[in-house]
């Protein structure tokens, strides 16, 4: 007599129940490493722009502006300061660069924009230190590449993006800006808190 083999009940449901344990420490574990990838992208995606606003400052001989900008069309100037874990206000909604003909600060619908984009996702932080705060957000390059600071130095100062959230063990990016224009991130540990850091202190290690 042929006898059909197969899983019988009982064995498929203790089948499925193992399955969804399985899945469920997966999908925890697979948080984190969402949310650090998506600080990693955002750090390098506001990197790229400004040594970009810096390459084309240099090629074009002229000023190139890089700023907060929540309408990829014009620099935001208001202030940052309240932007933190607990609070979206003041937070960066978007950046944008571009070639200052009439090196006003303030981009003309005339005015090439070299680079824009929104801060994705909306739930990451981005702000600056205290001397982009000086600066009403705004980077400025001169033809020869070097951008300074309001009292007319070598710009230093750093650009955070931020996740508030402890499951990522390093929830924060520094973008540091030193050396009068040039940009590298470093991430840090901030147990899930986004705050500003010092103009000349980068946190954590270099790398992303």
């Amino acid at each position: 007599m042929d006898r059909h083999q197969g899983f019988t009940l009982i064995e498929l449901l203790v089948t499925l129940s193992v399955l969804a344990i399985l899945l469920a420490i997966g999908a925890s574990n697979f948080g984190p490493f969402i949310t650090s990838n998506r600080l990693t992208a955002q750090a390098n995606e506001l990197t790229a722009a400004l040594t970009a606003a810096r390459t084309e400052a240099i090629r074009l001989n002229a000023t190139v502006v890089f700023c907060r900008s929540d309408d990829q069309t014009n620099c935001t100037t208001t202030s940052d300061d309240a932007c933190s874990a607990t609070s979206t206000t003041g937070c960066w909604g978007g950046w944008m660069a571009f070639v200052d003909a009439n090196k006003d600060g303030t981009r003309q619908t005339s005015e090439t924009i070299v680079r824009a984009d929104a801060i994705t996702p909306s739930s990451l932080r981005v702000f600056g230190s205290n001397a982009l705060d000086t600066l009403s957000n705004k980077i400025i390059f001169a033809s020869n590449g070097l951008a300074v600071d309001s009292t007319g130095a070598l710009l230093t100062a750093v650009l955070t993006v931020c996740a508030p959230t402890t499951s990522t063990p390093e929830n924060g990016r520094d973008i540091f800006i030193g050396a009068g224009g040039r940009a590298g991130v470093y991430k840090y540990n901030g147990n899930g808190a986004c705050s500003e850091t010092l103009d000349t202190a980068p946190r954590g290690k270099s790398g992303t």
